[in-house]
């Protein structure tokens, strides 16, 4: 209407980081925001911007991630990207491609991730930007996590921490490191270490309102509490989580959640209960083309059958799940 504020790229570029600022409290708010985004843009003389396009595309592929809906986050980031490139924003384009390595983590596609991360990183060291670079440097770390290489991505994350630091950052992008740092803690048995910074990351998220965020923090913590023995607080965590997760709509934490508590469950013994969630969490993973989540969730499927006395029905999903580590060269889960 004639009261509107003309859209313009300073508009565009405020009405993305409005969309950011939801990402880790409430993705669905950062949904509609950068779909109605999209929809103004294409009805604006500003849409004839390339970097407000690559902004706009960017924002719609964030909201993607954050929900969920990995499969439909692909088209938006290449579409940010080829805008980006157009109009010669160089910063920008090591800020998508930040996000691109973090999406691409998801996937499991790590060659495709190392390719993107090494042009950002030359990006962004040219523009200066250390809290992206930062944000590199996690990204990094999760990709060496995602290949079971635990002590590279606790280096990494230390790396981004120093970082961070050094651009006195103390946001959601701080509280989510922390998190990292604790998993790779657990995974390193560094037990005491990380659950002070598991606590003290819930703790930061729930001071500044990070929702989502303290639902991952506390979700990765079952696996601290299981490890340790409070089988009964594991759960706890896993059931919580998992609830914000449902009414956040994002449907690859609550697969997640869902087969985390599957896996506990076997180890109780429960191998009905846990088939159930095995099954639907390996669906929703497939469903988003997580395939090596989907992989792992069919092998809690397949110990289920094998506890209930089912092999034959088991040695399908233990093949299926072999013949794509090998693919992808992870030799602790082929072992």
């Amino acid at each position: 209407g004639s009261g509107e504020i003309p859209l313009d790229l300073s508009l565009v570029r405020l009405v993305r980081d409005r969309s950011a600022s939801f990402l880790l409290t409430d993705p669905s708010r950062s949904d509609a925001i950068s779909s109605a985004l999209l929809r103004a843009l294409r009805q604006s003389p500003a849409g004839r911007d390339a970097q407000a396009r690559a902004i706009a595309w960017r924002a719609r592929a964030e909201a993607n991630v954050f929900s969920g809906r990995l499969r439909e986050a692909r088209g938006p980031y290449d579409r940010a990207t080829r805008e980006a490139e157009a109009a010669g924003a160089t910063r920008l384009l090591g800020e998508i491609l930040v996000g691109r390595v973090h999406h691409l983590s998801l996937l499991g596609d790590s060659a495709e991730a190392d390719r993107i991360a090494r042009r950002a990183e030359r990006l962004l060291r040219r523009s200066g930007d250390l809290v992206y670079l930062g944000k590199l440097l996690i990204n990094r770390g999760n990709a060496d996590y995602q290949k079971d290489r635990y002590a590279e991505a606790y280096s990494l994350y230390r790396k981004a921490a120093r970082v961070l630091d050094r651009a006195g950052i103390r946001d959601a992008t701080w509280a989510g490191l922390r998190m990292n740092q604790a998993i790779a803690c657990t995974n390193l048995s560094r037990i005491r270490e990380a659950r002070e910074i598991f606590l003290e990351a819930e703790d930061a998220c729930a001071r500044a309102g990070f929702d989502s965020l303290r639902a991952h923090a506390r979700y990765n913590r079952a696996f601290l509490e299981a490890l340790s023995g409070d089988v009964r607080l594991a759960l706890a965590l896993l059931e919580e989580s998992g609830g914000v997760f449902e009414r956040q709509g994002q449907r690859d934490m609550l697969a997640a959640s869902r087969l985390s508590r599957s896996e506990i469950y076997l180890d109780l013994g429960m191998a009905p209960e846990a088939g159930k969630l095995a099954r639907a969490a390996a669906d929703a993973f497939e469903a988003e083309g997580m395939g090596l989540d989907a992989a792992l969730a069919r092998l809690a499927l397949a110990r289920g059958l094998l506890d209930e006395g089912r092999p034959a029905e088991a040695l399908p999903l233990l093949a299926d799940a072999a013949a794509l580590f090998r693919r992808r060269r992870l030799r602790p889960r082929i072992a």
